[in-house]
This record gives structure tokens, C-alpha cells and sequence, in this order.
């Protein structure tokens, strides 16, 4: 209840929802021209992303400091939020850069191809920065990218309702038909004005085979329409139906009797990686390393001043689905 009333007074402009029957190309025109936020725009943002930006700036320090089990320790629980939000580029380049850490930080070859080979689950098109990291964690990369590859798949059709499909944050266009993309577990979200969103986490495979049935954030057309339950709790929000037909549903009493659909944050999962390095040892044998990775710092310098912005809060109408 006190998030609900938090959104309410914090965002002041007018939520837009897209009756499923409305003309996209009108809804279009019209959102551009309002200074109503369309609803699908609250699902790119979550409250982690403030946690995101704070662990990875201590685990640059502790880093450079030489304090690398306390890095490792904070690079890991940067990695383990992979899943957590739909990230922007800026913040999926936080990921993947604790993923080629942790990987160099590691001394065992299972161990490091691991964090490798998640890196490249997350993000494939998200190199590591070769000022940064060392020739041969890069070269295992490549060669473990060449060992295996990105697949295609043909997307679900129940995709064709949706107006985008982000995975882990990266936009995927929906005009194609197929994918293509590194065939581990990924969250994929697809994000409607229309209809409730939905968030899977899946392996491409799993993906091709889903089966889901689109939930309607609007019933009915402008005369006689009924707001989903899970969204009853806006007090601003406007339902588009035509140009000349925009209606608050808080003007009648017409709700959907559903169950409410709480937008929940996938729980973190940790890797089963040990670490055993002393500090001394690792510091002597890479410390042309370290000398690079204080380029690094400048990585965070534009993304940690972001921790500070205001954070969008994720409108709760979203299906989880693992």
C-alpha cells in the first residue's frame, strides 16, 4: 500500500493504457503529443538498480586498493543481480564487466570459463575493455564464444500481442519472427500498453516452446470498458480507446475481479565459486593489471553518478514465470 500511494504522488503524470482494440499508430501519435507516460515505460526501471551502481563502485575500491577477496566478494553480488531488472546499456555494462573480473580473478579454468560463459548468457555483444582486462582472459572468451554459439529461434506467437521483447534489458524488435542469441537462461520481458507484462526466465529453447495467454489491461470498448484490478489502485491514469474517445476509469466503478499481480523482483542467485588466492600472490603476478584497471575507474565515473537520480518504480501489473 505505501509503494502504491508513493507512485501515485510521485508521478504526477497521467499513466497511459492502450485499449487492446485501439489503433497502434494513433495510439502513437497521441502519447507523443501528451505528457502522459505510456505505462510499458515504468517496466524498464526497478529500486536494485540503486544497489547496483553502490556494490560495483566499492568493488572498483576495494579492487584497486588490493583487497581482492572483498572484491570479489562485491563484483559477485553484482552479477548475481543479472537477472533482477530490465537494464539499460549503461547498467548491463556493470554486469558484464563483474563477470570478466571475476573470471580473471579466478585461478581455476572451470571456474573462470564459467563466469565467461554467463557473461556471454547475459550480454554476447558486450566485449571486455582489452585496456582492462589481460590478452588471455580475452582469448578464452573468443574461443569459448566459437565453442558455442548463438542460436535462432522462432518466437512464440502469443509475442505478436507485445509491442517489445527485452532481454535482460537489450531491445529485441518484434517486427522479426525469430532471435537470435546466446542459448542460455536469460529474463526475457515482454512489454505491452495493452496487455499485463510478462517476465520469464528461460533458455532460448524454453523460450521457442512457451506457451502464454495475454492478459488485457482494458475490457471492452469506450462506451462500456473495465480496467484490470491488478491496476485499480492508479488514480491517474487515462485508457486510450480512439483520438476522440480518452476516458479515466476512475470515473466509474468498472473493475475486472481478478487476482492482484504483484510486480516481485526475481531473488538473486549465487554461483557456487570459491576463491582461494592470497592477496600478495595474485597482486605480484598481475600487477601490470592493476596498473591497467585504474582506466577502469573511469568506467564508473558517468554510471555512479546515476545512483543519485530518482528511481521508476515498476508498475505493478507483471507476470513472473521461471
Amino acid at each position: 500500500m505505501l509503494l502504491q500511494i508513493f507512485i501515485s504522488l510521485t508521478f504526477a503524470s497521467p499513466l497511459l493504457i492502450k485499449a487492446p482494440a485501439a489503433n497502434s499508430q494513433e495510439f502513437a501519435v497521441y502519447a507523443q503529443n501528451t505528457s502522459a507516460e505510456k505505462i510499458s515505460s515504468y517496466f524498464l526501471n526497478c529500486e536494485v538498480k540503486k544497489d547496483l551502481y553502490e556494490d560495483f563502485k566499492k568493488a572498483q575500491i576495494h579492487f584497486l586498493d588490493g583487497n581482492i577477496d572483498h572484491a570479489k566478494t562485491l563484483y559477485t553480488r553484482v552479477a548475481e543481480k543479472k537477472w533482477s531488472c530490465d537494464w539499460t546499456e549503461d547498467e548491463r555494462k556493470l554486469v558484464s564487466f563483474s563477470f570478466f573480473r571475476l573470471a580473471q580473478l579466478e585461478n581455476a579454468t572451470p571456474q573462470r570459463h564459467q563466469w565467461l560463459q554467463e557473461a556471454l548468457d547475459f550480454d554476447d555483444q558486450l566485449k571486455p575493455d582489452e585496456s582492462v582486462f589481460p590478452p588471455p582472459l580475452i582469448k578464452e572468451l573468443v574461443l569459448l564464444q566459437k565453442k558455442y554459439p548463438r542460436q535462432k529461434i522462432t518466437l512464440p506467437v502469443f509475442a505478436k500481442k507485445f509491442s517489445a521483447l527485452l532481454r535482460n534489458g537489450r531491445f529485441v524488435s518484434l517486427a522479426q519472427i525469430t532471435l537470435e542469441a546466446s542459448p542460455g537462461k536469460a529474463r526475457y520481458t515482454f512489454v505491452s500498453d495493452s496487455y499485463q507484462t510478462e517476465k520469464v526466465f528461460l533458455t532460448l529453447n524454453e523460450l521457442e516452446a512457451l506457451s502464454l495467454e495475454p492478459q488485457p489491461l482494458v475490457y471492452g470498448d469506450c462506451e462500456n470498458f473495465q480496467i484490470n484490478e491488478s491496476l485499480r489502485w492508479l488514480k491517474n491514469v487515462s485508457v486510450f480507446h480512439a483520438l476522440d474517445c480518452i476516458k479515466d476509469p476512475n470515473t466509474t466503478d468498472q473493475m475486472i475481479g481478478s487476482d492482484t499481480k504483484e510486480d516481485i523482483d526475481l531473488p538473486t542467485f549465487a554461483n557456487d565459486t570459491t576463491t582461494s588466492q592470497a592477496q600478495g600472490t595474485w597482486i605480484q603476478r598481475n600487477g601490470m593489471w592493476v596498473g591497467a584497471a585504474l582506466l577502469s575507474s573511469l568506467l564508473i565515473g558517468y554510471h555512479l553518478n546515476k545512483q543519485n537520480e530518482p528511481q521508476a518504480v515498476a508498475v505493478p501489473a507483471t507476470t513472473l514465470h521461471q
